[in-house]
């Protein structure tokens, strides 16, 4: 599930767990004021590229809320690139 550009609810089904993984590196800009227009264009952008698809990931820290950051890699591919 696509929350925003950079942010991703995942569910690992071996272990049955959803966490919050952020990219590293990326930053998504707030969803209103003169940011609205971009903000929109990401998150359809991750929608229709990284939404109900296998992913795999490589976890670089965990912070004091439980969200996990890290590389997320979708076809071999990392998404942040």
């Amino acid at each position: 599930m696509v929350l925003n550009g950079s942010r991703f609810k995942m569910r690992f089904n071996q272990q049955h767990v959803m966490v919050i993984m952020v990219l590293e590196g990326v930053r998504c800009l707030p969803n209103e004021g003169p940011f609205a227009k971009a903000s929109e264009l990401a998150l359809q952008y991750s929608k229709l590229h990284a939404n109900q698809r296998d992913a795999e990931i490589e976890l670089k820290s965990v912070d004091l809320k439980g969200i996990f950051h890290g590389k997320v890699f979708v076809n071999k591919k990392d998404y942040a690139l």
